[in-house]
Order: structure tokens, then sequence, then C-alpha cells
């Protein structure tokens, strides 16, 4: 009986799969969007979109100055809980800065499955702050 129970546990767990899909062509925006009443101040608003999700727990949109985010790089918005399982969804976060004139910030998104399984990065696109100083 322990056997059967086994091997039933067993085939459950590797049948289960996780995954996001986010197309062929991610859907992406990165917005500048100014909030309050200091003009100067800028923020960006950083989403994307799903086609489907499957046991997703959670993303992290990353920013880095590095395109391939090797120097390091920071979680904006903190974890997005995802849908666990669902159909198509948006998604976005306010990055609230600091940004530098003339430096460019690269995003990209990851998901981390209900068992702690982190996916690839997709790349999700650059802002370039050009305010003068």
């Amino acid at each position: 009986m322990k056997k059967i129970f086994l091997l039933l546990l067993i085939a459950f767990s590797t049948s289960v799969k996780a995954g996001v899909n986010y197309g062929t062509t991610i859907n992406y925006w990165i917005i500048p969007t100014q909030y309050g009443c200091d003009e100067s101040q800028l923020f960006l608003t950083v989403g994307f979109s799903t086609y489907g999700e499957v046991n997703n727990d959670y993303f992290e949109i990353r920013k880095s100055t590095d395109t391939d985010f090797e120097s390091g790089y920071t979680v904006v918005g903190g974890y997005i809980d995802g849908c666990g399982t669902c159909a198509d969804r948006n998604y976005q976060v306010v990055d609230y800065g600091p940004f530098n004139s003339g430096t460019t910030y690269y995003y990209e998104v990851r998901a981390t499955d209900n068992w702690g399984i982190t996916g690839g990065a997709r790349y999700l696109g650059q802002y370039t702050d050009l305010t003068p100083t």
C-alpha cells in the first residue's frame, strides 16, 4: 500500500507544471508620470501583460543600469502577487527612482512559481533620463 501511495505521489508531483506565458513578444510599458504638485519630480509606471499563468506565486520587476543585470539590480515595487492559475492579466508598479540625468535604466521581469522556482528573465525595456541638470 505504501509503495502505491508513493508512486501516485511521485506521478502527481511530476505531472503538475508551472509557468507564465508572456506570448512570443512580451507586451510591456514604461511610462513617465508625475504625481503631486512638484512637476520636476518624475516617476515611471512599469508594467507588463501575461497571456496565462499556471501555479504562479509572484513576479519581480528588476531595474539595473547594466544590460545583463550582473552589476546588481533593485526590485521595483516589491513582490507582485501572481494569480496562481489564470488567463491573461496586466501588472504594473511605480518606480519612484531616483533617476540620474543621462543614465539609462533597464527593466526585466521574473516569475516565481508556488514551489519557489524562479523562471528566466524577460526583458521589458529601457528608459534614459534626459532631465537637464
